[in-house]
Formats: structure tokens, sequence, C-alpha cells
């Protein structure tokens, strides 16, 4: 097409707007497609008006603010279609004093991303965004309730299993006994990482180590060989940083002839925690392997039985507690596949929590040990 008559409507007004549509486009855009804040965009636009001779009438980022809002609030109150294939993710969000967001996301079935490709926040619908002063497993039942009126009784309902929300989950499911409960994986997983690590004598005696080396590191010229800190919550889901960190330390242990002497003062006594942090790490790989195949080929009756194919195809693993590990994952992936319709895939992986841009996506990992 012309490209001047691609660019008229951009031109164009709506009713009672300052601002054109192209305006507008391009500011939501930035904001959604390109991760900037609202005032950023707004200063960005203005530079690039000035450097280029162009108007420089730019609108604020309160206006960019009320645009975006108009936008979520369509997509949150545009009629959704009734269908018997859809899946609902639910989670409280955030919580502000006494109230909590109950949010349910939902995707069909027949909008799932091919096989290879992880779910990203924008394939979902927003069914519920509600805060609640509440949250009880009523509530929670009473507001997928009132959600069966947008898009119909889902095939299957994704949460991490939260006190309240598998509470309201398991009423719901009770009624409706055609939808499936769906354990999260992502959340799954930390759970068993959990109940492994805190059964290990030496995983409390590393985190109090290194604890107290980043205390004496930081602030030091040595602040660049401190650990990373461990979350206050969800640090089972973000293990990753601190053994990456331990396994690069004794890397640079066995390797270092400059300024051996001083790496040993500062981290000699991680040498006694090697064998552990191996032992960790092949645990951590095999959970993030699972969580990629889940998250990638999505809940299928088959799914199972290609995961451990997978892993027969890996390295043997060379720790007890982890070939334990890999076979209950494995299992417990068989009990939530036996929901599942055959010739159907059912998202049962995390989906980005709400936030600007798609930085939450799911990644292959380095390699994973198998059998």
């Amino acid at each position: 097409p012309d490209t001047q008559q691609v660019a008229l409507p951009l031109r164009e007004k709506a009713a009672k707007q300052h601002y054109s549509i192209g305006d507008v486009q391009l500011f939501l855009k930035l904001v959604l497609e390109g991760g900037c804040g609202l005032r950023t965009v707004s200063r960005v636009l203005s530079v690039i008006g000035e450097f280029l001779g162009l108007p420089t009438d730019v609108a604020s980022w309160y206006s960019g603010r009320l645009w975006l809002m108009r936008v979520g609030y369509y997509k949150l109150t545009a009629p959704k279609i009734q269908a018997e294939d859809w899946i609902w993710i639910v989670d409280f969000s955030i919580q502000l004093g006494k109230e909590k967001c109950l949010v349910i996301l939902g995707i069909r079935q027949s909008d799932m991303p091919p096989v290879g490709q992880a779910l990203r926040h924008e394939d979902m619908e927003a069914i519920t965004v509600e805060p609640v002063k509440q949250a009880n497993g009523d509530i929670v039942w009473k507001k997928l309730e009132e959600a069966v009126g947008k898009t119909g009784v889902p095939r299957a309902i994704v949460s991490d299993r939260g006190t309240d929300l598998k509470a309201g989950i398991e009423q719901f499911c009770q009624t409706h006994q055609k939808t499936a409960m769906l354990y999260d994986i992502k959340h799954k997983i930390a759970l068993m990482l959990k109940r492994y690590l805190e059964k290990d004598e030496r995983w409390s005696q590393f985190v109090d180590y290194a604890h107290r080396l980043k205390k004496q590191l930081q602030q030091t010229d040595y602040g660049y060989l401190a650990p990373p800190a461990l979350r206050a919550k969800a640090r089972y889901m973000n293990l990753e940083g601190r053994i990456a960190w331990a396994q690069k330390a004794l890397t640079l242990l066995d390797s270092a002839t400059e300024e051996k002497e001083l790496l040993e003062e500062k981290l000699g006594e991680l040498e006694n925690h090697q064998q552990p942090v191996e032992k960790w790490a092949e645990m951590l790989k095999v959970a993030t392997t699972t969580e990629y195949f889940v998250s990638t080929k999505a809940l299928s009756p088959d799914l199972p039985v290609e995961l451990a194919l997978h892993f027969k195809e890996l390295p043997r693993l060379e720790f007890p507690e982890t070939r334990r590990f890999r076979h209950e994952l494995i299992k417990f992936i068989r009990t939530q596949a036996f929901q599942c319709c055959y010739g159907s895939r059912y998202f049962g992986g995390s989906v980005p929590h709400t936030g600007r841009g798609n930085r939450g996506t799911s990644r292959q990992p380095d390699s994973a040990h198998g059998q």
C-alpha cells in the first residue's frame, strides 16, 4: 500500500482528543513493547522531535498513563469468547495494606503457542483483576464462579496451591468435575528443592558461610568476590545465582596463578563445600531442565515418557539424592499429565508476573544431567 495512505489514519484524531491516533499508538508501543517508563517515553519523544526538527507537541507522562489505563480497562472488560477449552491461571498478585489483588488470567488451548515456545504474558487474556479484603477459599470460589460467566467453565486451573487458592479451587472443581486442577511447575519444583535442601545440614552451613562472607567482603576492594544475596521470599525459586557463584569461585581457586594466596585467604573455606555444591548444581540442572520441558512443550499425556527419555539421553547423574529428585519430578509430571485429555496440550508452567515487558520468558538451560 501507498505509504501516505497508511500514514493518513495515524494522523487522524479521535473525537475530543488533542493527539492523533499515531501519537497514542507510538506512546503505548514504547511502553508496552519497548519496556520504557511513562516519563521516559515523553522525554525520548521530545528529544527525537527536536533532533529531527519535527513539531515537539509531545504528550505528557500523565496523558500516557490515561491512555494505558483505557487500554487496560478495555482488555479487562471486553467480552471474552465463550468456549470449553479455556485454561486459567489464578494467583494473588499484589498486597497493599489489608487488600490483595486476585488475578485470573486465561488462554484457550486453541491459542497455545507452538511446541518449543514458552507461554508469554501477552499470550494471556485478563479475565479478573479484583482487590479483595479477605483472602480465603470462599472468596476465591465466588470469584471463580463469577469468571465462568465471562469465558465458560475452564478445562483446567493452574495455581501455586497456596492455602486460600487451593481451598477455593477445590470447591470449584467439586462443582465442575471436568475442570482439572494443575500445580504450577515452578512452584512445585521450588517446594521440592526446599524439602531436599532443608534436610541437608551442609546446605545450612553453606548458607551461613556465604552470608558471613558477603558481610566481610562488601564495601571492600574485594566486593566483586561476594556471593549474591538470597531473596527473603521465594528463595528456592531463585537459587541459580548462589550456586553459579559457588561454582565460579571454586573454578577460580583451582585455576588462579596470580593472587593465589589472597584468594585462598578470602575464599578458601568454600573448598570445604565443593562436593555439596556439585550435588546441588546437578539437582538444579534437573529442576531447570524439567521446568523448561514443561514450559515449552506444555502438559500432555505423552510428556512424562518424553521427559524420561530426554533424561536417559543425558549424562548419568552422580549423586543418589539427585536421582531420587529426578524420579520424584517425573512421578509428579505423571500425576499432572493423568488429568490431561489425549490430543490436547495444557499450560503447566509459570507465566511472567504482571509487569512491563516480557522479561520472564523461559530459556533453554545450558545443560542438564540425566540417567
